[in-house]
């Protein structure tokens, strides 16, 4: 409890301590009679112990009790939020809160004072850390007093705790020591020494760690170990055009490939795409594996082969390493994928196209036999449904015939390439007989498509339109 003794008489009068406490006797008496006594904190016990009974058996006994209260009182004021020195004028009152602060932690051992440094770490609010000011008031006071041989071990862990956790070069002077070793960098030195951009660095980061680019592009340092780690990655990885002169094929074919799970995809922007080079190796083993016997009968080149047979060359690569052509496949003269000899037997009972996505224009053209223009009269006329997606790889946007409308097409409709090959006929002979017997295409918004009604001309039994083209095929239409 404070109390104001009276004014004094005369100004020089109130800087004569001893007099003025011998005139107020009565009143400071009644004063202190009054006061509630509070019962000391766990840090003033802990000096009175060490003031009555001496050295103390805990990690503080060789620290004098200056240095504790200095030590305790800025570690207190940084985890509290002060910044700057601690002035020699606090207050009473804020000075032991702050010294109760600092001695919770420091009580604590070494685990709990590098707890209380990590929390001042986490709590920074600058965009680009730096332990001086993180530390603030504590490693203010540790920097005056680092000479105090009885600080060595707060000394030790606040350093160590500095080297393990902000990028430190390698000649800085930090409470008397360099750091021993390189543990960390700044994004931009390991910009300089990886040649990656600051950007793609951070990317790679994420990638490796897992998390989302917001959070990567948040860090403003990395681990030597970390760089090593990254750089390692991205030898293992190989851009579209490396990979497509390995293989001897066009980039547009190696997507193709990571599309069908040839290769994995390793995707570090919204655009760029990168295969493995392990994997890259890996399928070319896998052909050099193959029986050596070029120019064998009954083998193609594997480009004649896709030629001949309309097959996409990567689809041969896929069943090459999902064993499908197993027997089927010869090692040639040729380089990359090109050194593959296929059976011209081959795929011979294989659908080409099936309806398990949606199909592009040219690709619902062709599963449904019929010209890409036909497809674009359907799909105006409401027959067909189109949709837009977007192409990763360029951001182009490119249009797609959901299968479910195909599906739901070919339940009711027949094209005419579908009906001549049902029938085995020439599509162009078939035309001309459904025209005699007068058999309509559907409405197409008034264009002409050589689309029917199922039933007319694919039904069960005989429908009207069969048997008059069977009268034609026999020679008695006319």
């Amino acid at each position: 409890m404070l109390r104001t003794l009276p004014p004094a008489g005369h100004s020089h009068e109130a800087y004569d301590f001893a007099s003025q406490a011998l005139r107020h006797w009565s009143f400071i008496e009644a004063t202190a009679s009054e006061g509630t006594v509070l019962p000391p904190t766990r840090y003033e016990s802990y000096v009175r112990d060490r003031i009555r009974k001496g050295e103390q058996d805990d990690w503080l006994r060789d620290l004098g009790l200056t240095a504790l209260n200095g030590a305790c009182l800025s570690l207190g004021a940084a985890i509290d939020g002060c910044r700057g020195k601690i002035a020699n004028s606090l207050v009473e009152p804020e000075a032991h809160q702050l010294a109760e602060l600092g001695f919770s932690y420091l009580a604590g051992g070494p685990d709990r004072l590098s707890r209380a440094l990590h929390l001042l770490h986490e709590e920074s609010k600058s965009d680009r850390p730096y332990f001086s000011t993180d530390l603030g008031p504590f490693y203010d006071w540790l920097h005056e007093v680092q000479d105090d041989p009885t600080l060595r071990d707060i000394l030790t862990k606040t350093r160590d705790h500095i080297f393990e956790t902000y990028p430190v070069p390698l000649d800085k002077d930090v409470l008397g020591q360099t750091p021993p070793r390189e543990i960390w960098l700044t994004i931009e030195e390991a910009r300089k020494r990886s040649g990656f951009g600051a950007v793609f660095l951070k990317k790679l980061l994420g990638h490796l760690e897992g998390i989302s680019p917001d959070e990567a592009m948040k860090r403003t340092d990395i681990r030597v170990s970390e760089l090593s780690r990254v750089l390692s990655f991205w030898s293992g990885l190989m851009n579209l055009s490396q990979a497509a002169n390995e293989l001897s094929i066009r980039p547009e074919q190696v997507k193709a490939l990571m599309r069908l799970g040839v290769l994995a995809q390793v995707q570090l922007t919204s655009a760029l795409r990168y295969a493995r080079r392990e994997e890259v190796h890996t399928l070319l083993q896998r052909i050099e594996s193959l029986p050596d016997a070029p120019d064998e009968d009954g083998f193609m080149p594997l480009r004649a082969f896709c030629r001949s047979k309309g097959t996409p060359l990567v689809q041969v690569v896929a069943d090459l390493m999902s064993g499908a052509l197993d027997g089927q496949l010869r090692r040639g003269k040729g380089t990359g994928v090109h050194a593959i000899e296929v059976c011209d037997q081959a795929l011979a009972v294989r659908d080409e196209l099936h309806l398990d996505r949606d199909l592009t224009l040219a690709e619902a053209a062709k599963f449904l036999r019929i010209s890409i223009i036909s497809i674009r009269k359907l799909r105006d006329a409401g027959y067909l449904v189109a949709i837009n997606k977007l192409n990763p790889d360029t951001n182009h946007i490119k249009t797609f015939v959901t299968r479910e409308s195909i599906a739901a097409f070919q339940a009711h409709y027949a094209t005419l390439g579908q009906v001549a090959s049902h029938r085995k006929v020439a599509p162009i002979h078939l035309a001309r007989q459904l025209d005699r017997a007068e058999v309509e295409p559907v409405s197409c918004n008034g264009d002409l498509v050589r689309v029917y009604e199922k039933q007319a001309v694919m039904g069960a039994g005989k429908p009207p339109a069969d048997l008059i083209i069977e009268r034609f095929e026999n020679g008695d239409g006319q």
